[in-house]
């Protein structure tokens, strides 16, 4: 992997997490200068009776939990849109000094959603089926935080979760970031950690080992989320509609239906009968009371192995 930048400003990378608290977490680990533990110590036997904060839970390799050391260069400012931004120095692949700078979304930046023309409940259900969609950005202010960062970023590392989800939020990001980046922006400086712990040895191993973003896995996110938006509408318009007016005292404005809905209410449905289905039968509980200082206990004798009788018996 290799970078390039002019020589009219310092190398800057921006890092982005998919929330608050995984964003000052990592970046204190990568801004740590070593100190106690690679820049975090034992934090086990002093948690205050509030059992710590959010952004105190860091986890060693051991799975102890950890406080971070003050050995650390980190510093942190708010963006233009209060959303916090740490920044420090450390070598960046190929170079030895690089400007850090680490921030974060909170979840998705965007929604798969109907043009506006299809919003209209008057068009039959089955238009939506064949109707395309558009992504429609829904966190204004984030994407607002990463556009103004990217100007003056010359390489971006994501570090959201590592399943198909993050990956779609990997791609989210990509599109307010790269166009707005440095040299023209491109996939060449666009980069993917992969870690599976907030310790110091996985976001090290994540940083020496950067991939390139999956493209496959966030168009399979892009089909279950279109699937679910054209099933949802669909059918909770066409059975709005049709319960309308039909029950006296059933609030028929919205009956909504959705993939994820059908199933918990089946569960729901299944218990309901069971309970109503249950038929008591009669049972007992023993209940044994000694005399205070009497002592009840059992021992098990080993049988002895059949070929020992059969010695004996010789």
């Amino acid at each position: 992997m290799t970078t390039t930048t002019t020589d009219t400003h310092p190398f800057v990378c921006l890092h982005v997490a998919e929330k608050p608290s995984l964003a000052k977490s990592i970046a204190t680990l990568l801004s740590s200068s070593g100190g106690e533990e690679n820049g975090i110590v034992d934090f086990a036997n002093n948690i205050n009776e509030r059992g710590g904060g959010e952004n105190d839970d860091i986890v060693d390799d051991d799975g102890k939990r950890k406080r971070r050391s003050s050995s650390t260069t980190l510093k942190t400012r708010k963006s233009s849109t209060s959303i916090d931004v740490h920044e420090f120095s450390r070598p960046f692949l190929n170079r030895k000094e690089c400007a850090h700078r680490f921030t974060s979304v909170a979840g998705h930046v965007c929604a798969i959603d109907f043009p506006e023309r299809f919003q209209d409940w008057e068009l039959g259900p089955k238009l939506l089926f064949d109707c395309a969609t558009e992504k429609k950005v829904t966190a204004g202010r984030v994407r607002g935080s990463l556009e103004r960062e990217a100007r003056t970023c010359d390489a971006l590392v994501l570090w959201l979760d590592c399943d198909r989800e993050g990956e779609n939020i990997c791609f989210e990001v990509m599109d307010a970031v790269v166009p707005r980046m440095r040299g023209g922006g491109g996939l060449r400086n666009v980069y993917r950690a992969k870690f599976s712990a907030i310790s110091k040895s996985s976001v090290e191993n994540a940083m020496k080992n950067l991939a390139k973003p999956n493209k496959d896995e966030s168009d399979a996110v892009d089909a279950r989320q279109e699937l679910d938006l054209k099933m949802g509408v669909a059918f909770t318009r066409f059975q709005t509609k049709y319960f309308q007016d039909k029950f006296s005292g059933f609030d028929s404005r919205c009956v909504s239906y959705g993939p994820c809905q059908t199933p918990t209410l089946g569960f729901c449905v299944k218990r309901h009968l069971e309970i109503i289905r249950f038929v008591p039968e009669s049972f007992w509980r023993l209940k044994l009371n000694l005399p205070s200082g009497v002592d009840m206990s059992a021992t098990k004798k080993q049988k002895e192995r059949k070929d020992d009788d059969d010695d004996d018996d010789d």
